[in-house]
């Protein structure tokens, strides 16, 4: 099966329809098995069946802020972490996914994370300056750290996350990098996005 012409790494395409929400399995209701795999091998496309990696296919349709409740411990509304919750930045040039985090949750401690940055058409960010503050809004005390490796892929391990009280955080992640907006030349963009967390251990 030839590769469409508009399908590119880091950008799922289902080629039997012009929406590219459609799931493997309504394609698999209109060709065979043999055509349905040749379909995802053809576009490099990865099932949305696999709920805590990280999924191209959400990321593009990540929300400006995940869902947020007040929770116990807490009283101001934060997010429950879920390894590959995304969020695009303020301006909408980039999205941050939280592919994952020390021991599968936000706790109290020394932290290592583990990020994906992508641009507007779901390409992943490579070369990026990420900087991180780590905030407590009520107590007016918190940190700020530049201590990001980049992976490649737009993947970005965050060392040194200092977690060390119990209580509302706010984990900012601002990135700059050089992206093609539209298709056209590389521009330098600068965007951030912030995740809410209620730390009680």
């Amino acid at each position: 099966m030839q590769r469409p012409s508009n399908a590119r790494p880091g950008r799922c395409v289902y080629c039997t329809s012009g929406d590219p929400r459609m799931k493997p399995s309504i394609a698999k209701s209109v060709l065979s098995g043999a055509s349905a795999l040749g379909l995802c091998v053809a576009c490099a496309c990865s099932s949305p069946a696999t709920a805590n990696s990280s999924s191209e296919l959400n990321v593009c349709e990540a929300a400006t802020t995940v869902p947020m409740s007040v929770q116990n411990g807490c009283s101001l509304p934060s997010a429950s972490y879920e390894a590959g919750m995304a969020q695009k930045g303020a301006s909408g040039a980039l999205t941050f996914e939280l592919v994952s985090a020390t021991g599968g949750s936000i706790s109290q401690g020394l932290d290592t994370w583990t990020i994906k940055i992508t641009d507007a058409s779901c390409a992943p960010v490579d070369g990026a300056t990420v900087t991180i503050k780590a905030w407590m809004p009520q107590h007016n005390h918190g940190w700020t750290a530049a201590t990001s490796t980049g992976e490649g892929g737009g993947v970005y391990d965050i060392g040194n996350l200092d977690i060390f009280m119990d209580g509302f955080w706010q984990i900012t992640f601002t990135a700059t990098a050089s992206v093609a907006l539209d298709g056209g030349a590389a521009t330098t963009v600068t965007d951030s996005s912030v995740f809410s967390f209620c730390v009680n251990d």
